[in-house]
């Protein structure tokens, strides 16, 4: 059944969402579950999957990919990170393992993770 959230919530829950995202790195844990972020941003369970899924257009897992994603990107031009392994990567990123980091990579950036150093490497 669908729940309809009014716009004034849905923003409420939008800069909610937005300040947990970048003020913690709990989507850096592997396994982490839309019940823990509910939990942990006090928005009820159904509200925050609705969000998710109608207002930012990814099922959880892809938006939480997405976040890992990012913080991998801004990371990949500092010395320390640029000759870790996929693993390291993936891990460090939160992936449970090399091949989720490596598809979700692809879904989101349209290339793979090696090709996109790669191509970070011939820019600098």
């Amino acid at each position: 059944l669908e729940h309809y959230i009014p716009p004034s919530l849905i923003s409420v829950y939008d800069r909610q969402i937005q300040a947990f995202m970048q003020a913690q790195t709990a989507f850096l844990k592997p396994g982490y579950t839309i019940r823990e972020m509910a939990e942990h941003t006090e928005i009820p369970l159904h509200h925050l999957s609705a969000v998710i899924n109608r207002h930012y257009g990814y099922h959880f897992n892809e938006y939480i990919n997405h976040w890992r994603i990012e913080y991998l990107k801004q990371r990949l031009d500092q010395k320390e990170w640029k000759h870790k392994t996929l693993e390291a990567l993936a891990h460090e990123s939160g992936f449970a393992n090399r091949t989720s980091f490596i598809s979700a990579f692809k879904k989101h950036c349209g290339t793979t993770p090696s090709d996109y150093i790669r191509s970070m490497k011939d820019v600098a």
